[in-house]
């Protein structure tokens, strides 16, 4: 798998694939990529369903079972293990840099404290929880193979 950021729209080759490409997924606002996103996705390293947030969510109504995530713009958001906002709350903040390099967090298992796969419940845009995780991202970040 690969992904990458490049806020200058130029054309990025992934020459280590290969050749092989069997899918791709565009994350964030399609007009600015600094606007404040975050997109859940079922599976980790954001494969199978997904679920794109713009703002507070109190419930999912896709019943989606989240296990990786990536948050663009430099806005906190707090996940809960409860609807409605409910439950223990996490922070997640982003690097702030002036890149607006997104966060992205292949296993939320990897998150400290861990976010266990299935357990989030709603969303909520800012930092509500006195629990704050910084989610590191820096230009050298920018593409990343695994």
């Amino acid at each position: 798998m690969e992904y990458f950021f490049e806020p200058s729209f130029k054309c990025v080759n992934f020459n280590d694939l290969g050749g092989y490409v069997s899918s791709a997924k565009y994350v964030g606002d399609q007009n600015d990529y600094r606007a404040q996103t975050i997109t859940f996705f079922q599976t980790v390293y954001f494969q199978g369903r997904e679920e794109y947030v713009t703002g507070d969510v109190p419930t999912f109504q896709s019943n989606l079972y989240i296990s990786s995530l990536i948050i663009t713009g430099q806005e906190s958001w707090t996940v809960y293990d409860q609807t409605y906002y409910g439950g223990q709350g996490i922070c997640l903040t982003p690097n702030q840099n002036p890149y607006y390099t997104p966060a992205f967090v292949t296993d939320t298992l990897d998150v400290s404290p861990v976010i266990p796969h299935g357990s989030i419940a709603s969303v909520r845009k800012g930092c509500h929880s006195t629990k704050i995780v910084s989610l590191a991202a820096s230009p050298s970040q920018l593409k990343h193979s695994v």
